[in-house]
């Protein structure tokens, strides 16, 4: 498992991982995070010690990203962008670590689409884990999302604050009022040169996973 370093993300795979050791015998769970979490990752996986265990990735230093910084937690808005930089800089290390690992999955976050790539020459299956809701999922990443030909980059607000063509109109989710609208942009936002992750993320998981 190799969720984004945000605890609102790592404490779903947490129990995720605690519910899959518990219900079948045999299944083991290796855990991926930044070295400088990893006593607070143990501790939301201390009931399941024994077939969970989790292993530190060092993050390399990006300019302007705080030294030290291992989630959200440690930084800003902006430093959140960076850290997702940091996070591709550990490529080398998740590839050598998925060789020795041998796993017949490996479950990621929507941070790391590029763990499709290392795990495909290991026959390893990559799934998409999102901790985002089936129906909220649906709300801002179908594709009649986008009118033809329209780029993500040019959605608005606006555009956001109505359900995409075909959403149930009796869901609670139809409409979101504009700060919501807002904060979905994000979501289609590119930084530091970068498509927005799930635009590649999606296309080349073998499944997708809802919390």
């Amino acid at each position: 498992m190799f969720p984004w370093l945000a605890f609102g993300h790592i404490r779903p795979f947490a129990q995720l991982a605690r519910r899959l050791v518990s219900g079948e015998a045999g299944v083991r769970v290796t855990f991926l995070t930044a070295a400088g979490i990893v006593p607070r990752v143990e501790a939301m996986l201390a009931s399941a010690a024994g077939a969970v265990r989790v292993l530190p990735l060092s993050l390399p230093q990006v300019p302007g990203l705080p030294t030290g910084a291992a989630s959200t937690a440690d930084v800003s808005a902006d430093g959140t962008e960076l850290l997702k930089v940091a996070l591709d800089g550990t490529r080398p290390e998740v590839r050598a670590l998925l060789a020795e690992l041998r796993p017949d999955a490996v479950l990621i976050d929507f941070a790391t689409p590029w763990v499709c790539d290392v795990a495909a020459p290991l026959g390893a299956k990559v799934l998409h884990f999102t901790v985002f809701s089936a129906a909220s999922f649906a709300y801002f990443t179908v594709p009649a999302r986008l009118a033809d030909g329209q780029r993500p980059s040019a959605l608005t607000a606006r555009d956001l604050m109505v359900a995409p063509a075909g959403f149930p109109a009796s869901s609670a989710l139809a409409s979101v009022p504009p700060h919501q609208g807002a904060g979905l942009v994000y979501l289609y936002t590119s930084f530091y040169g970068y498509p927005y992750r799930l635009k590649n993320i999606q296309p080349i998981s073998a499944a997708i996973m809802y919390s």
